[in-house]
């Protein structure tokens, strides 16, 4: 689960339940950021694009879930949940 997302309030509560590692809702945001990257600083730096990415997902919640998104106070992986 290393590229997970999890999203805490200031209290430490869950604000969604976590988009994990596989889910390809944000593969078009990654897909965005490779092209203004640049293949060859994506790959030689990231080792991969960076469409299952932690912070594809943080800008597909910034977009789709404003709501939850202003409530964010960390910005966890899994295994530092």
């Amino acid at each position: 689960q290393m590229h997970g997302l999890i999203l805490v309030d200031k209290d430490q509560n869950l604000l969604r339940p976590s988009i994990i590692w596989c889910d390809s809702r944000a593969v078009s945001y990654g897909e965005k950021a490779f092209q203004a990257i640049g293949t060859e600083k994506c790959l030689s730096h990231l080792l991969n694009s960076p469409g299952n990415f932690t912070a594809s997902k943080l800008a597909w919640v910034k977009d789709n879930e404003p709501e939850i998104f202003e409530k964010i106070d960390k910005i966890m992986l899994p295994g530092d949940y």
